[in-house]
């Protein structure tokens, strides 16, 4: 309950600014499964990075935090972009959010070993970026 005070007090424009908010439930070990072991999470994260580092090898960025808005929208495929832009038109995304689902989704394509997001990493995107994993 404190928790929802506390994130009832925070402004949309400020947590428009957070690109990933999830909840994150505990866990009982009784409850806890195996996942993917750290070194094979941190060779995957290494391999996105270096595929972000390429596709940014001719402009002044290194990483999808950096690249400017407007590269954003102008090198997502139409397809993928109408799912934000969907979202925006309800009233879910404001300009700002979507501009930062598109570059989460581009992270998350390149964590996904592929040369653009899909509409599928725009919405796996805005998921993450809602505490209540609906957009």
């Amino acid at each position: 309950m404190a928790r929802r005070r506390y994130f009832a007090r925070l402004s949309g424009p400020l947590l428009d600014r957070i690109d990933l908010q999830i909840e994150v439930l505990p866990v009982r070990r009784a409850q806890a499964t195996p996942g993917e072991d750290s070194a094979s999470v941190a060779n995957r994260v290494q391999d996105a990075r270096l595929r972000a580092r390429h596709r940014w090898a001719d402009v002044p960025w290194t990483a999808s935090a950096q690249v400017p808005s407007r590269w954003l929208r102008e090198h997502t495929s139409r397809s993928a972009a109408a799912v934000a832009h969907a979202a925006m038109e309800r009233g879910r995304l404001s300009a700002r959010g979507a501009d930062r689902a598109l570059r989460v989704a581009w992270t998350l394509a390149d964590l996904d070993a592929v040369a653009q997001p899909s509409s599928d990493h725009v919405a796996r995107a805005m998921m993450l970026r809602s505490r209540d994993g609906a957009q």
